[in-house]
Order: structure tokens, then C-alpha cells, then sequence
């Protein structure tokens, strides 16, 4: 598993954002962001992984690490996209099942002001995007139990 290189922590991230002084630079910083993130291979660009509800074409992978901390990565053909989903691992990438579907994503968005220069579309894109990994994360999560349960 390759990691995504060099991605910001949560607050260093938010005050890349907030030191953006126009949207030019938002949308510079997202794009950049897009770039660090690791590539998925062919392999993992299934139609099992791909997001439905997305104009652009995204592929999302979210893997056991261990006991319950995940791996989330993802690929999107567009460079705004893909910065979105960079910012998705940050939140995400190496959390606990419990910490991920505790996270306030729409706060930190609004944190961000996302919503304030991404388009109805890719904003509503973005939100089936985080859907996908909570549903992924709950399979995996119910997965963990019944494994748990065999060797009991």
C-alpha cells in the first residue's frame, strides 16, 4: 500500500485554506493537493470502487489497516476532484472506524468554505463521495464483528 505523500495534517491543511486570498489560489491549492495524493492502480480502479452521484469519474479504496483503522485513497479524473479527495484522506487516512463516522465533515467543510467555490454539482459529488466511505467503513465494521464472532 502506498502512501499519499506529504498530505497536511487537518489544521495545517485548514490554514493553507484560510491563508488563500482569492479563488484562483483555492482552487491552485486544491489542485496541488490533488497531486500528492497516491496513485491508484488499474487494478483498483473497479467498478466496485468507483462512486455513482459524480459528474467526474472517482474511484475510492478503503482498506482494513489493522484491528479497526483504515486506509482511504482515491482517484478522480479531474484535478479539482482529486484535491477534494485529498482532503477527504486527510480527514480520514488512518483513523478508527469509531473516529471516521464521528467526524463533523460538513463543520470542517464549512470551515474551508467549500461550498463557497465549488459548483452545486461537485459539491453534491462530494458529499456522495464521503456516503461512499461511511457505507464502506459500516460493511467493513460489520465484516470485523462477524470475524470477531467466529473465534469466539
Amino acid at each position: 500500500m502506498i502512501s499519499s505523500k506529504s498530505l497536511p495534517k487537518e489544521e495545517k491543511l485548514l490554514e493553507n485554506f484560510l491563508r488563500c486570498c482569492d479563488l484562483e489560489q483555492k482552487y491552485i491549492y486544491l489542485m496541488e493537493l490533488g497531486m500528492k495524493l497516491a496513485p491508484l492502480s488499474k487494478i483498483q480502479r473497479t467498478r466496485e470502487n468507483e462512486v455513482l452521484g459524480c459528474q467526474s469519474k472517482v474511484w475510492m479504496v478503503v482498506e482494513k489497516i489493522d484491528h479497526n483503522t483504515v486506509h482511504i485513497n482515491g482517484y478522480s479524473d479531474t484535478a479539482i476532484v482529486r484535491g477534494l479527495i485529498a482532503i477527504l484522506v486527510v480527514l480520514f487516512n488512518k483513523k478508527t472506524f469509531h473516529e471516521i463516522l464521528n467526524t463533523n465533515v460538513s463543520s470542517f467543510f464549512k470551515k474551508l468554505s467549500i461550498e463557497r467555490y465549488i459548483s452545486p454539482s461537485r459539491s453534491s459529488g462530494l458529499y456522495s463521495i464521503v456516503q461512499n466511505i461511511f457505507s464502506r467503513l459500516m460493511r467493513l465494521s460489520r465484516e470485523n464483528e462477524l470475524i470477531c464472532e467466529d473465534k469466539i
